[in-house]
């Protein structure tokens, strides 16, 4: 069952925000400090309550270890005097609500809310080369990572599918082993991507590669899984052009197979090919959500099926800004000729 649409009070830089999500991909833009991660964050927390049936006190220990803050109560808006944080989630047929007070009083109500398949949360950073030992380390020793890296090793640790899950999955990662050249195996604690030119240790092979092996490796085990819901912050980070083309094209599918997709990205061609996906394609359904910040500071959102519906778009603006100083360039160059 999918998010449906969650509401943001006083909840870390939001002030009052509301949004509605589709069943397919939800593209989230905006510059830097707008919220996109904490949103994706937010979220990701929020399907995990459901998805594993915690006990609403609970829910506290994971926000704290996914955000990471001090305390509970620093993911309150920074206001003057004490207050309070309040998040409201449609998801799954249900409702989920929690409350956070500045003095760290923490409440949560979950009404009749299920979901279909778990949710997985990739962070920007690929943990492909890195999986050696940290599930271990995490549980065992103070470290400066999110819970999200965590929870996605022991996602990417789960062992293949077999039968007819299993050649589902083989024949819907095949544009991306493709792409890779070759297969993504665990042995022992170490990933390798094996192929025509050799096996190659994780951490040997290109970012860019390890990320699309990492995404070979969620649907081959059946951690992604159709009607689960998948969270990716900056997918196309240190992926070419054409590894970024490979990977949008396999997202549509994938969102056409049922998986709920939430992305935040600041890729002008990523957003643009999806916005052609969505304005071209009769599947699957795409929605971009802009965050932008008012002349006070506070951040609001604007949203459409394509990215011109957006009337606050910073991948536009600064592609439009980037052809503008082009012209004075050469309007210069041209000026500078004559002159001499």
């Amino acid at each position: 069952m999918a998010i449906k649409s969650v509401s943001l009070h006083e909840f870390g830089v939001f002030t009052d925000l509301k949004l509605d999500f589709c069943d397919g991909i939800n593209v989230l833009i905006g510059a830097n400090g707008t919220g996109k991660t904490h949103l994706l964050k937010v979220l990701y927390a929020l399907h995990a309550f459901v998805e594993r049936a915690e006990a609403p006190d609970s829910w506290e220990g994971k926000l704290n270890r996914v955000f990471r803050p001090d305390h509970i109560g620093r993911l309150v808006h920074r206001r003057v005097g004490v207050h309070s944080a309040k998040v409201a989630c449609v998801i799954g047929g249900g409702h989920i609500d929690f409350s956070i007070t500045t003095r760290g009083k923490f409440e949560a109500v979950l009404r009749a809310a299920t979901i279909g398949a778990p949710c997985l949360f990739i962070p920007s950073r690929e943990v492909l080369s890195t999986y050696e030992g940290f599930a271990s380390l995490y549980k065992n020793r103070e470290v400066a990572f999110d819970e999200t890296y965590y929870d996605l090793c022991v996602a990417l640790g789960l062992p293949a599918l077999r039968g007819p899950r299993g050649e589902k999955a083989a024949k819907l990662i095949k544009p991306i082993e493709s792409a890779l050249g070759g297969k993504v195996v665990l042995e022992g604690q170490r990933f390798y991507v094996k192929g025509r030119d050799g096996d190659f240790e994780a951490h040997l092979v290109s970012e860019g590669f390890r990320k699309i092996a990492m995404l070979a490796r969620l649907i081959t085990n059946g951690a992604l899984a159709q009607k689960g819901v998948l969270f990716w912050d900056e997918p196309e980070a240190n992926l070419n052009p054409q590894l970024a083309r490979v990977l949008i094209d396999f997202l549509s599918h994938l969102a056409q197979q049922q998986v709920q997709i939430f992305l935040a990205t600041h890729d002008t061609l990523v957003a643009q090919r999806l916005s052609l996906i969505s304005e071209y394609g009769s599947k699957p359904s795409v929605r971009f959500i802009g965050l932008f910040r008012d002349e006070g500071g506070e951040i609001h959102a604007d949203s459409g099926a394509a990215l011109s519906d957006l009337q606050h778009n910073p991948l536009l603006e600064e592609f439009t800004r980037f052809h503008e100083d082009e012209s004075k360039y050469f309007a210069d160059s041209i000026k500078g000729k004559v002159r001499t």
